[in-house]
């Protein structure tokens, strides 16, 4: 019951943060960040797989919501939610999340290369979503980069201080 109460309390603190504070933050009309992937990159590892996926749809949506942006959050991070264990099996090894766990815990190079990986394809997805041609393809590309850059940076500073409490 614990766990239910921090996972909503982390949940509702992302999309605050995102809503009030990073959502209004655009770098040079280049660069964004997104936080509220945190959610997804952090969710429990032992917990159902589909339970992860209508978090992130929800998790999308309401930022939707509040962007109005018509659907491409929702849809990048449900993306992101689905594609989550076999992003983990590839930089686990196998399908037991064991070896990424420890290395999450002590922000080892897997954990690194996992949550890169989760933010790119995000980012990316978000993009060319938004763009919706793929003769845009090099400003899409420069946005994720640039974005991903930013995210990846803010998103391993909290993780940092969220391990550091542990």
């Amino acid at each position: 019951m614990k766990d239910n109460i921090l996972l909503i309390l982390q949940f509702i603190i992302l999309v605050l943060v995102q809503v009030l504070l990073f959502n209004q933050i655009h770098i040079y009309g280049v660069g964004c960040i997104f936080l509220y992937v945190l959610f997804v990159i952090n969710y429990p590892f032992e917990r159902k797989k589909i339970y992860l996926v209508i978090w992130g749809f929800l998790l999308g949506f309401i930022i939707d919501i509040f962007s109005q942006s018509y659907g491409i959050h929702a849809f990048a991070t449900t993306l992101i939610a689905y594609l989550r264990p076999f992003i983990i099996k590839l930089y686990a090894g196998s399908d037991d999340s064991e070896v990424l766990r420890k290395n999450y815990n002590r922000f080892g190079a897997a954990f690194y290369k996992y949550a890169v990986t989760m933010i790119l394809i995000h980012h990316f997805t978000l993009f060319m979503l938004e763009a919706f041609l793929l003769k845009f393809i090099v400003p899409v590309i420069i946005r994720t980069i640039v974005s991903t850059l930013l995210t990846t940076i803010f998103v391993f500073f909290v993780q940092s201080v969220l391990v550091k409490r542990k």
